[in-house]
């Protein structure tokens, strides 16, 4: 696992990260009346089951709510609802850490989600046998 955090100075990610720069990502962010309508491509540098890493110079802050729509190799995935746990760097060139909800609330937990979550990981993991 690489990177630290500022807050512990160790990586709090429960399972290593993915490079996935091929994998197209579409925010939208939540605002005070639902989602945004129009979803805004963002770069995405990791992901795991459990969450990503992308760059945006979107005003998103710690604890905001998105939502993503995922297109990669041979996989699409919408509507999947994350929280930013971590955000570095200036406003042009902001890298948000997102834990995706359904493995953070229960209420929210879906075995489709986690299933598809998977597919997606198992796509951009090298140690993953085709």
């Amino acid at each position: 696992m690489s990177g630290e955090t500022k807050e512990t100075g160790r990586d709090r990610r429960i399972k290593e990260r993915h490079p996935s720069p091929d994998l197209k990502v579409q925010l939208r962010k939540r605002g005070l009346f639902g989602w945004s309508r129009h979803p805004v491509t963002v770069q995405c540098i990791d992901v795991n089951r459990y969450g990503m890493s992308i760059v945006t110079d979107m005003p998103i802050g710690l604890k905001d709510a998105v939502m993503l729509d995922l297109k990669g190799e041979d996989i699409t995935e919408s509507n999947i609802v994350g929280v930013v746990s971590s955000a570095y760097g200036r406003k042009e060139a902001r890298r948000l850490g997102i834990t995706f909800k359904y493995w953070t609330d229960k209420k929210a937990y879906s075995r489709d989600i986690d299933n598809a979550l998977s597919r997606v990981e198992a796509i951009y993991n090298p140690d993953y046998k085709k």
